[in-house]
């Protein structure tokens, strides 16, 4: 029987890559975190909102009459989505800190990281895929319900004019939930990154949210310079609000907030996430594979 050699030939093309290089981590990462039963109780009570803003919307609909006898609550306009943005804010870092505390620093555990970066992906691509799936829940329970609230309103009390007059507030939504992933993101996967347990990462991210607040309300106690104010995560992200829904989003700061200047909260915001995205870009660059 005859034998034949078989020599290795090395491939002499280019390498290519194409597509959305990110997005396997991010569908991979949003169906894993869906089958957790404990995550999806928590997913679905998010919802409540909606529902009981749903249903005012509809006793808007079914007994106009009693509106002026209730409260100005009820009355569907920019101060109804700012609301429930306000009252979403506070589930969202509850939903950032359950789905990011454990996402790099698991990979570092596991050495999957390594495996990640050995594929045709960049350490920009694994951090934005982590990012993404981040996002993709902050979206999915406070701008796709508001967006939802927005076409029933539209729909169920069909006016041109509202519908002319309000429909700024589809682009506020939707740039208010990128600035607020956007920070909330880059802020817990600081502290994934650093540290090798979850519960570290969660319990750093509720330090800053909480002492951020406090050392600024000390520092302007002292000082009543309300620069001091731009300390506090919460209020720069109640003043992104206001930037956005003008004075629909002023009237649900509180007192404090009111002493800030809503566009440099937001310029903080955005550049204190740059600065935490380098820092992670740096920690998951040490592991990089080189190609």
């Amino acid at each position: 029987m005859p034998i034949f050699e078989q020599n290795y030939r090395s491939w002499d093309g280019a390498l290519k890559s194409g597509g959305i290089r990110w997005m396997p981590i991010a569908s991979v990462g949003i169906r894993q975190t869906f089958k957790k039963k404990k995550f999806l109780f928590f997913y679905l009570a998010c919802w409540v909102t909606f529902i009981v803003f749903a249903a005012i919307m509809i006793f808007r609909v079914v007994a106009p009459d009693q509106i002026s006898k209730i409260s100005e609550f009820l009355e569907i306009g920019p101060v109804f989505f700012t609301r429930f943005l306000a009252i979403q804010n506070a589930l969202i870092w509850g939903m950032t800190i359950w789905v990011g505390s454990n996402l790099i620093n698991e990979d570092f555990k596991s050495n999957a990281l390594q495996l990640y970066l050995s594929k045709p992906l960049s350490s920009n691509d694994y951090i934005f895929g982590k990012i993404s799936i981040i996002a993709f829940f902050i979206f999915s329970i406070s701008a796709l319900p508001a967006l939802i609230l927005f076409i029933l309103r539209a729909l169920i009390l069909y006016d041109p004019k509202w519908l002319a007059g309000n429909f700024w507030l589809v682009p506020s939504i939707i740039v208010h939930n990128l600035i607020v992933a956007l920070v909330y993101s880059s802020l817990i996967l600081f502290f994934s990154s650093v540290t090798k347990n979850s519960r570290f990462s969660g319990i750093g991210f509720i330090i800053v949210y909480i002492m951020s607040s406090a050392i600024a309300g000390i520092l302007y106690g002292i000082t009543r310079n309300s620069l001091f104010g731009h300390f506090s995560l919460e209020h720069n992200v109640q003043n992104v609000l206001a930037l956005l829904f003008g004075s629909a989003g002023m009237e649900i700061r509180d007192d404090f907030a009111r002493y800030m200047n809503p566009p440099v909260s937001a310029l903080i915001l955005i550049i204190v996430s740059m600065i935490l995205f380098l820092i992670i870009k740096k920690k998951v660059g040490k592991t990089e594979v080189i190609q």
